[in-house]
């Protein structure tokens, strides 16, 4: 297209300046021949580049509709990941959190050791889901971080339930252990001394849920705003 137009120019430049005597020996082509020279190299390569930006452009605008398309997807990944996560945090946290202020407000206080014995089992699965999710490094260093804050204090919730009813779920001798008595005396002070911070290693794992979740949410804003950035730079390249 831009050849077809300036060729033509070009010609009907050379026949005006052919009728005026340009290109007699004194006259202008002939003074003036070198700069001339150069004023038509410019103007080739300005309409050799022409075309390559246009496709250097297009090109530009492909990869960057490329990487929306990506970020996108990410974010639908992120985000669907937050949920199933927490959701099976929260599954796990709120009947226990429930549990817990119904005997502290309509009981009387003590934690039943065969419900003890069951949330450690619970928070067991729970620490593991974690782990293995954790294990797979999908989400940034500062979700991972919290994560593993989370698993921390799962635990740390397990062993206080396993303290709670080990001396219930387990006899002093049996055909393999025989346990002392200074040593099942202690297990079982030490259980006793579990029940009243049990809620508070429960609330440590709703704490850590909450940063979690913060930290979730601050990286999927960070991912949004790059995206509402890449719209309106793809905007401006298609204008």
């Amino acid at each position: 297209m831009t050849m077809a137009l300036v060729c033509p120019a070009l010609g009907l430049m050379m026949m005006i300046a052919q009728a005026a005597g340009w290109f007699a020996h004194d006259g202008f082509v002939y003074r003036y021949q070198t700069l001339i020279g150069a004023v038509f190299a410019i103007l080739a390569a300005v309409i050799a580049v022409v075309p390559v930006w246009r496709q250097l452009t297009s090109m530009r605008i492909q990869t960057g509709a490329l990487y929306r398309q990506f970020l996108s997807g990410q974010v639908d990944a992120i985000v669907a990941r937050r949920k199933r996560l927490l959701g099976r945090i929260d599954d796990f946290t709120e009947p226990a959190g429930r549990r817990l202020y119904e005997d502290q407000e309509f009981g009387d206080g003590r934690v039943n050791p065969h419900w003890a014995f069951e949330q450690e089992q619970r928070a067991d699965r729970l620490a593991d889901d974690l782990r293995a999710y954790l294990d797979l490094r999908r989400d940034p260093v500062e979700v991972d971080e919290h994560l593993e804050a989370v698993i921390a204090a799962t635990l740390a919730f397990e062993a206080r339930c396993r303290a709670i009813h080990f001396t219930d779920s387990h006899e002093q001798s049996d055909d393999d252990h025989d346990i002392p008595d200074e040593d099942w005396a202690r297990l079982i002070a030490e259980g006793l001394e579990a029940e009243p911070e049990l809620s508070a290693d429960l609330a440590s794992v709703t704490l850590a849920t909450l940063k979690l979740r913060d930290a979730f949410d601050r990286e999927i804003v960070t991912m949004r705003q790059t995206l509402r950035t890449l719209d309106r730079e793809l905007t401006r390249s298609w204008s």
